[in-house]
């Protein structure tokens, strides 16, 4: 049997959401797959100022462990798009849908 084809990431900045409890999301830039162990990984770098003390290390992500993912085109797209989001919330309040994506934008800009 045919492996499935990947995604081609290339240039871009990857959001990552992961399927497991208690763990929310990472971004990762220029992401490429990579086979480590028998298993496949979304290799690439910390963009600067997205987690703060992170900037520019090495990231690898368990491909199995991606539930979604969300292609940007740059940290300053991913910050508006928080920040957007932040806003929503604040203004509709109680009233707001309270997904995975709320909690990863509330803990993300505080």
């Amino acid at each position: 049997m045919a492996e499935p084809e990947l995604p081609d990431f290339g240039g871009k900045l990857v959001m990552v959401i992961f399927n497991r409890p208690g763990e929310d999301h990472t971004v990762i830039q220029n992401p490429r797959f990579d086979k480590q162990g028998g298993r496949l990984f979304l290799v690439g770098t910390i963009p600067v100022g997205v987690i703060p003390g992170f900037d520019g290390l090495p990231a690898a992500v368990a491909w199995e462990n991606v539930e979604q993912y969300t292609l940007l085109e740059s940290v300053e797209q991913y910050i508006q798009c928080g920040q957007a989001y932040m806003t929503a919330l604040r203004k509709f309040g109680s009233a707001a849908p309270q997904s995975w994506f709320s909690r990863i934008v509330r803990a993300s800009f505080r």
